[in-house]
């Protein structure tokens, strides 16, 4: 079929080890499982294969208390997977992440949160992994402001580092992701929805 759906209790029912289905966005320049515990993967300089973990992931994450239901979907065609989670307050949201096809580069969140009840909600948001420290030697991460259109300024984390490749070799990592508020309020009756592009970068440099 041109798709795979599968449906889960909570999110941390995923389990890694299972290979018989592995939800994946990639465009041969980054990939990405949408997996409870996962990396961005990039090209090592001597493969032809996303095969080089850079231990951070900036997959949103909610934080709602209460049962939950889940599904996550893959459409194949179009390389983009969706998560779809349903709360016992009412409150549900649908997760779309994809790689961009021309722009290998860039990486888009697009998330829908709506709000069906007679009263406000608010849900609590977090990425997966925050730090670059783990695989990444003289990490660095700045707050910068951008503009987005005529009126509107948006923050955006920039963060960068290098992995050893070889003995004289690293290869400089560059990310640039739109940040994620801490929580997001939802007024009764209404669907709020985030944009968030990440974009990441990479170079082969000499040491030193």
């Amino acid at each position: 079929g041109n798709a795979n759906i599968r449906s889960l209790h909570t999110w941390e029912d995923f389990d890694a080890e299972d290979n018989s289905y592995l939800p994946w966005v990639g465009n041969g320049h980054i990939g990405l499982a949408i997996l409870p515990r996962s990396s961005v993967y990039i090209k090592h300089p001597d493969s032809k294969t996303l095969s080089l973990p850079i231990g951070w992931s900036p997959l949103i994450v909610p934080l709602a208390h209460g049962t939950k239901r889940e599904a996550v979907a893959t459409h194949f065609p179009s390389g983009i997977v969706s998560r779809y989670q349903c709360y016992g307050s009412g409150l549900h949201l649908s997760h779309l992440i994809y790689s961009h096809r021309s722009r290998k580069e860039v990486l888009i969140q697009e998330m829908k949160i709506a709000n069906p009840t007679s009263a406000p909600l608010v849900l609590s948001l977090d990425i997966q992994v925050r730090s670059l420290e783990k695989l990444l030697h003289g990490a660095e991460h700045r707050i910068i402001i951008l503009k987005e259109g005529k009126n509107e300024n948006s923050l955006y984390n920039m963060m960068s580092g290098a992995i050893h490749v070889k003995a004289e070799q690293e290869l400089g990592v560059a990310i640039l992701m739109k940040n994620v508020p801490s929580s997001i309020k939802v007024e009764p009756h209404r669907t709020t929805g985030l944009y968030v592009p990440t974009i990441v970068c990479t170079d082969v440099m000499k040491k030193g």
